[in-house]
């Protein structure tokens, strides 16, 4: 007899920005993720799953948006996940501390007439702000569950599972009125798209016949493209439209819009009761330094300086514990190895694989530590206000603080900061945010930083000069916009409109999990791409072997000169000499192509078999290179061409492999003559030569 199949349970998990819907999945799914693309785009779906009694669950994390008008892409994924694909249910997380705020986008969805829970996050909040929510009031107003929760406590969160796994509770909330002359037109519109369109075509018809009326350009194309007679549907709505425009004397999308404010207004006064405390004293107070319009730039800059500061020197101990562990392997490895294997085999081992690999995994503390100070600015409620310091600067060049979250995305991975330019919604602000991208210091570009700086300045001098290459980053793509916004991507610059979160406290949980999810992707790359890299770089600087001396790599110096590594470094000699840059940089150079971090691990390959000697490549290169080559390599590794990766997503996300390749030619042209300028002045006037 073959076992009764398990019951699985479908969930969509929708939300605003900074409702908490990500700590709310996480505590659903107990870590139990993976990720995947929503069907037709190159967006990033987060899908979850869990257990209860016997039933699973299975969560699929919409992108985080403030409507369903599909303005912007993200706007647009959630809309079209929610109309084509099949859920049970949907969750839609609302911040109990800004409730008609959050409310707006979950009317929206109550308009899809989709079962649906409601979960009232941030409960906490609200309570020590003097707002108490009446969940029961709001269950009755809209007729379906409403759970209050403090996801970073995990309160309310298995009442929630209970909620999702018991199908009872599936409710459709009820149909919400506009008002008598709205629903009159509504319903009119409804009748005749069940009767023409067909259900099955566009459910549910109540919420087409609203997108029509609000003049939805892509719902009312698609609808009257199916349309049995698009001529006389067309002249209803229009006809209807115009009535409402008559009538109301304003466009009819504004008028629904309105209409919902009102919907939402009138259930937070029966729901909502507000105490008598004081409110945003200390909120206020800080904002009004933070937010200062002479002192918000110096203290952002003093925060990321401070960043930097702890990066160094907290990474620097577990650091050299990882160094060692990694020459104590390759050590144990050349002891052990028999005599009668091949020696090619224990050189790709530990020369190859240990030293490739090791060499990068050496800076995964500083990656850890940076990751969780940008964590503690993003949960305190810091890096908000940082956007709307920057909006003054970045509207000058022509962007909005919008523009902002990517590119702080930046610092992390280009990848997902040009996947974040989806929500600009002005097409031009966000190719121009996309081009300038990867002048942000990536994660990668940190790893080479972190080798390159200790090895040509003494401490004191680290976090100044970490934080001046970051500063050069962003003063070249302020410049890059302003010239990109003045010629080829010329038009009006857009407002800026987005929430100022709470001031809190991060929890050890959230900070962990956000370090922990930015690191692991450095971590896998290092079991990919460098692990592979490395290997490549192994046979690039081992063969040809054309004499006795090329019985092993590190044999000596003519071991190295007749390979292809050096081949390939000496055909870009003549290019990269007036950066003061030899055929060795040369070499590692073109690794980076591939990711930034393999320029480490290659440079780690090919000193390890030059020398006869083993010592750690910070020392290599100090004895190799005067300081001014350290200051030119940093320039040319901050500006040059992005990775491949990157350049993929550029593609992905602008359409256009000629702008991906423009990016490219045009960043390391621009690198080559600054990092040119500076060596070549540098020894005109004699400094760190």
């Amino acid at each position: 007899m073959l076992p009764a199949r398990k019951e699985i349970i479908r969930v969509a998990l929708a939300g605003n920005p900074n409702s908490g819907k990500t700590t709310v999945f996480n505590a659903l799914t107990g870590g139990r993720r993976h990720t995947g693309n929503y069907p037709g785009v190159t967006v990033e779906a987060e899908l979850g799953w869990y257990h209860h009694n016997g039933t699973r669950v299975e969560i699929t994390d919409l992108p985080g948006t403030y409507s369903l008008s599909a303005r912007t892409l993200d706007e647009k994924v959630a809309r079209d996940a929610l109309l084509n694909r099949t859920f049970d249910v949907v969750v839609c997380i609302a911040d109990a501390f800004s409730l008609e705020r959050s409310l707006y986008l979950a009317v929206q969805i109550m308009e899809l007439s989709m079962p649906m829970i409601l979960v009232l996050n941030k409960n906490d909040l609200a309570r020590a702000s003097g707002y108490a929510v009446d969940q029961r009031i709001l269950s009755r107003i809209f007729g379906i569950p409403v759970v209050p929760t403090v996801a970073t406590k995990k309160e309310g969160i298995e009442e929630l599972r209970r909620l999702i796994a018991d199908r009872t509770h599936h409710r459709r909330p009820h149909s919400i009125s506009y008002g008598e002359d709205l629903d009159r037109a509504v319903e009119r519109l409804q009748d005749r798209i069940s009767a023409d369109a067909g259900r099955e075509e566009f459910p549910p018809p109540r919420w087409v016949a609203l997108k029509l009326l609000e003049g939805d350009e892509p719902v009312t194309a698609a609808v009257l493209r199916k349309s049995t007679d698009a001529v006389r549907l067309r002249g209803e709505v229009e006809n209807l439209r115009s009535e409402i425009q008559r009538r109301f004397s304003d466009d009819p999308a504004v008028v629904f819009a309105e209409r919902r404010y009102g919907v939402i207004s009138g259930a937070c006064q029966e729901a909502v009761c507000r105490t008598a405390e004081t409110r945003h004293r200390l909120s206020d107070a800080l904002d009004a330094v933070i937010m200062h319009p002479l002192l918000g730039i110096p203290i952002f800059l003093a925060a990321v300086y401070l960043l930097f500061k702890l990066t160094f020197s907290l990474g620097q101990y577990p650091g050299s514990w990882i160094e060692h562990a990694v020459e104590f392997v390759s050590g144990l490895v050349t002891r052990l190895w028999p005599a009668e294997w091949p020696i090619l085999a224990r050189s790709l081992l530990t020369d190859g694989i240990i030293s490739g690999v090791g060499n990068v995994l050496v800076f995964l503390p500083n990656i850890g530590f940076l990751f969780l100070g940008i964590s503690i600015l993003e949960d305190s409620g810091y890096m908000a206000r940082a956007a709307f310091i920057m909006d003054r600067l970045l509207h000058k060049i022509g962007l909005h603080g919008r523009s902002f979250i990517p590119l702080l995305l930046g610092f992390g991975c280009s990848v997902p900061a040009v996947m974040a330019t989806r929500t600009i919604e002005g097409k031009k602000e966000r190719l121009t945010t996309m081009m300038i991208i990867p002048l942000m210091s990536c994660s990668a570009r940190f790893t080479v930083y972190a080798l390159i700086i200790p090895a040509f300045f003494p401490p004191r001098l680290r976090a100044p000069v970490l934080w001046t290459v970051y500063l050069v980053g962003v003063v070249v793509a302020i410049g890059a916009a302003r010239l990109l916004r003045n010629t080829i991507f010329k038009g009006e610059g857009r407002a800026f409109v987005m929430e100022l979160p709470p001031y809190r406290m991060p929890t050890l949980i959230a900070l962990w999990h956000h370090m922990w999810f930015r690191t692991r992707l450095f971590v896998r790359k290092a079991g990919t791409i460098i692990l592979l890299m490395s290997v490549v770089m192994w046979f690039l600087t081992t063969f040809p072997r054309t004499g006795e001396g090329d019985s092993a790599p590190g044999g000596g110096r003519g071991s190295l000169q007749g390979t292809y590594a050096a081949a390939i470094g000496r055909g870009l000699e003549p290019v990269l000499k007036p950066m003061g840059f030899d055929w060795r940089i040369g070499t590692a150079l073109v690794g980076a192509v591939v990711a930034k971090e393999v320029f480490i691990s290659q440079l780690a390959i090919i000193f390890a078999v030059e020398e006869e000697k083993s010592s750690i490549l910070q020392q290599r290169l100090r004895e190799s290179y005067p300081p001014l080559v350290g200051c030119t390599l940093l320039l040319f590794i901050l500006i040059s061409m992005p990775c491949i990766a990157t350049m993929a997503a550029v593609r992905a996300e602008s359409g256009s492999w000629l702008l991906a390749l423009a990016q490219l030619v045009i960043l390391t042209v621009v690198a080559c003559g600054v990092a040119t300028g500076v060596y070549q002045l540098g020894v005109l006037l004699g400094i760190g030569v």
